[in-house]
């Protein structure tokens, strides 16, 4: 059974500013890029694909507790990249708190994951001071 391989070399989430260096947090990101897997357009022995398709797994950053799983499809790649653009998949995150995100290609026999992306969350307001007691 061929191993599912999965190379990414860039996981970048792209917000309307661009990205100094691999630690920049991206505040209100909008889009995943990434690097499609070398089994992309690939056939199992039996003729089945070994990739179906890919999904993001966010992470809060400290602790590495999975938030939540999207499926971003099989989108074709663009010169061996892959951009997808749905800020609506971001804004339900916990505002102002550091996120990760893999990217996982699924496929008929199993899956490989990518390392962690770059930084990321949500601005949010502040949290609201505690309840106010008026006195005399």
């Amino acid at each position: 059974m061929k191993h599912l391989t999965l190379s990414l070399a860039v996981l970048a989430l792209v917000a309307c500013a661009s990205l100094a260096s691999a630690q920049t947090v991206v505040v209100n990101p909008t889009t995943v890029e990434f690097t499609a897997s070398t089994d992309h357009n690939a056939l199992g022995l039996d003729g089945v694909a070994l990739i179906s398709r890919y999904d993001m797994r966010i992470y809060v950053e400290v602790g590495m507790t999975l938030v939540t799983t999207i499926a971003l499809g099989k989108p074709s790649p663009l010169v061996g990249q892959i951009v997808v653009t749905n800020a609506a998949w971001f804004s339900p995150l916990q505002p102002n708190t550091r996120m990760v995100a893999r990217v996982v290609a699924v496929g008929p026999t199993g899956e490989a994951a990518s390392n962690i992306s770059n930084p990321f969350g949500t601005a949010g307001p502040p949290a609201a001071p505690t309840v106010p007691i008026v006195r005399r």
